[in-house]
């Protein structure tokens, strides 16, 4: 997909009109769940948007929602302190669920089941179209310009990415990558949008964290990757980009859809 999915276009050079770019953000996921929230709305970097614990009214960072009129705004909750099973949540889709002192939004009977939530065959819980399904880490490797690159995170800026813009990513907001091995002329635009982090939206204009359909545990908590694309315009992680293995499965993130095999 050359999109996140629920942008209203996908490009292949970084877009100039800020109303250009405003359309490659698609809609935020909790890992595991099919149901989207907004993504960030702004034509310049903020690091933190403070979230209340209910949004009710418009935000500046935060894309507003409406309803079936397009005049009503649409409340949503953003961190309700709990847990939820997968019933309740599809009960509830405007209620993003994230419990004080968990990286679960899920409830303990939902646990042993989560790592299969997106899988490389799809499942019910998966947001993506008939036909198509939440990519996985290794589909990433491409954009990558080490052809051995294996899934790891680098602890330093090590310009790894095969970028096309490396030179203008600051105020292009964005990331134009390289993603076909045998033709390097096909391009795509990474929108460098931000995400939920625990009630707060951070990193606009900064950093996009892709989900990817892996999940595994680690030590004794599931957690699932994730590609990590930051700027060298940022202060923190400045240009530490790869393959995350350390997702925090209430997080609300990004992700594209990559089409199934027959």
């Amino acid at each position: 997909m050359d999109r996140d999915l629920g942008a209203m276009a996908g490009y292949a050079k970084a877009p100039t009109l800020d109303v250009e770019k405003f359309k490659a953000h698609g809609f935020q996921y909790q890992w595991g769940r099919k149901d989207p929230y907004p993504s960030s709305y702004s034509n310049k970097p903020i690091k933190t948007v403070n979230l209340p614990a209910k949004i009710t009214e418009p935000i500046v960072g935060i894309m507003s929602l409406y309803g079936s009129d397009g005049v009503k705004f649409l409340p949503f909750d953003p961190s309700y302190n709990g847990r939820a099973g997968y019933q309740m949540a599809y009960r509830n889709p405007l209620t993003a669920y994230k419990p004080s002192g968990s990286q679960y939004w899920f409830t303990d009977d939902v646990t042993s089941s989560i790592s299969g939530a997106w899988a490389t065959v799809k499942t019910v819980h998966d947001p993506c179209p008939a036909g198509w399904r939440v990519a996985k880490a290794e589909e990433y490797y491409s954009l990558f310009s080490d052809k051995g690159y294996n899934g790891t995170l680098p602890s330093y800026s090590t310009n790894n990415m095969n970028m096309s813009n490396y030179n203008t990513q600051g105020a292009d907001k964005g990331f134009v990558l390289r993603y076909d091995e045998t033709d390097q002329s096909k391009t795509t635009y990474f929108r460098l949008c931000g995400y939920y982090a625990d009630r707060v939206f951070v990193q606009i204009g900064y950093f996009d964290f892709i989900w990817c359909c892996n999940c595994a545990k680690n030590g004794n908590t599931y957690q699932a990757r994730h590609l990590q694309l930051v700027s060298t315009a940022s202060d923190q992680r400045r240009g530490i980009n790869g393959i995350n293995n350390e997702g925090t499965l209430s997080a609300m993130l990004p992700l594209r859809c990559i089409q199934e095999k027959d």
